[in-house]
């Protein structure tokens, strides 16, 4: 189970990323991590090698009507 838009949604190996439209950004990153994980590809990386680094720098912040940053400063 996911927690997705406030609700949980279930989630199985035949899609692991059940909320994602199906294109080609999708289905690149599905090829990509299979890439990675296979351990008879050449392009395998061990687990204790595989970082995630999240960055979030205002992009993904609405701006209108509030940007969210001053909202949750005045509830706070």
């Amino acid at each position: 189970m996911v927690l997705h838009n406030d609700r949980l949604m279930a989630t199985s190996a035949a899609d692991p990323l059940p909320s994602w439209n199906n294109g080609p950004t999708k289905q690149r990153l599905l090829a990509f991590i299979a890439k990675v994980t296979e351990e008879d590809s050449d392009s395998f990386m061990p687990r204790a090698e595989r970082i995630a680094v999240h960055d979030n720098d205002g992009t993904l912040w609405p701006e209108n009507p509030m940007p969210f940053q001053a909202a949750f400063a005045i509830d706070q």
